[in-house]
């Protein structure tokens, strides 16, 4: 009596167990990358006039900068700890014996790696230009806020190199 499995279910199976440790992972390097940028920003996001609503729009507009460098590394360390996972617990053993070869255990990893480099593309080419365009100009506005908001009227402000007198 000759057993067919459904090669789907398999590959969504492996497809499940690489995805875990791949959201995780881009969670936990856009974090810290995103906490390493705000100690740089700091200055200029708590100013006393910057609102809320401009603080988040910097986060969410430096959010692209750091997937460009989070996908990558998460889908590399994401296939590893998958493939190291599924192999420990000899799972790999266990799909083999159905009759799949290495080959079709692969595929569904290449297709996440394919997933993964089109967002990253998409990401690189269309998304971040636009998103470092409109940081710039929300730094502006809050660099701005700030000058104005720490000049005294009626005096003469020492801005570094400068001497200003405002009205």
């Amino acid at each position: 009596m000759k057993f067919k499995i459904n090669n789907k279910i398999i590959y969504l199976y492996l497809f499940k167990e690489i995805l875990k440790p791949i959201s995780t992972s881009i969670f936990i390097f856009t974090a810290i990358l995103l906490s390493i940028k705000s100690l740089e920003l700091i200055e200029i996001i708590l100013s006393k006039d910057s609102s809320l609503l401009s603080v988040i729009s910097v986060f969410v507009l430096l959010l692209p900068k750091f997937l460009e460098i989070a996908i990558p590394m998460s889908v590399l360390l994401g296939i590893i700890l998958g493939i190291g996972k599924l192999s420990t617990e000899s799972e790999i053993i266990a799909i083999r014996s159905f009759g799949l070869s290495y080959g079709d255990i692969a595929k569904p990893v290449w297709l996440t790696a394919i997933i993964f480099a089109l967002l990253s593309f998409t990401i690189s080419v269309f998304i971040r230009p636009w998103s470092d365009y409109k940081l710039n100009i929300v730094l502006f506005n809050l660099a701005k806020t700030k000058l104005i908001s720490t000049m005294t009227s009626g005096a003469f402000n020492d801005m570094g190199n400068l001497m200003i007198y405002a009205e």
